[in-house]
């Protein structure tokens, strides 16, 4: 190395290798978000936070694992027009479904606060929903508690599960489509969880 070079750490992850390994990880952490909600626990709250980092962290994954010349054909790229990474971020920030709420999300959990060019228009929310019951022995059945994450973008109400359900598809779609190797060569599949 010379002392240009700037140092990396490219054994920071856990042994996962790539793309596809971080898709699966959302996709573990999608099943652990809706497993929880519907047994009505509120650490779904940190899965949904940990797909959110991971939905955004993907950004930087695929840039450093596909090589520039690829990048550059795969986003178009303009010589004449912006730098090459502001024309990354936004090509991948609309191609990818609700990738900017991700984004947030993931700022959001990671600081804190944001206060580096905020979207002041997006903003979470966990409750819990109860469907009480009373037994034959006058007891409070709270076997239905779920709990509820939502997402408030502009005014319009999304369910977290299904944004992020679907960003996931995108960018399982994504890598396939831009033939995106795949490393350990399993394919990555989300399955829905059946709802007690």
């Amino acid at each position: 190395m010379t002392s240009s070079e700037k140092p990396v750490n490219r054994h920071a992850r856990f042994g996962l290798r790539g793309p596809y390994d971080l898709l699966r990880k959302m996709s573990h952490d999608w099943k652990r978000m809706r497993r929880y909600c519907a047994n009505g626990r509120p650490e779904c709250s940190f899965a949904a936070l940990d797909f959110a980092i991971s939905a955004w962290s993907m950004v930087d994954w695929i840039k450093e694992y596909v090589s520039h010349e690829d990048l550059k054909r795969i986003i178009g790229f303009d010589e004449r027009g912006e730098g090459f990474s502001k024309q990354y971020y936004d090509f991948i920030t609309k191609k990818i479904y609700k990738l900017r709420l991700c984004k947030e999300i993931a700022n959001g959990s990671k600081h804190f606060i944001v206060s580096n060019n905020p979207d002041l228009t997006i903003k979470t929310k966990s409750s819990p929903f109860i469907r009480f019951q009373i037994t034959s022995e006058d007891e409070i059945d709270t076997r239905y508690l779920r709990y509820y994450l939502r997402i408030r973008e502009d005014g319009n109400l999304y369910y977290a599960d299904e944004v992020f359900r679907k960003t996931w598809m995108s960018w399982r779609n994504f890598l396939k489509k831009e033939d995106i190797d795949q490393g350990s060569g399993e394919e990555v599949h989300l399955h829905t969880p059946e709802m007690p």
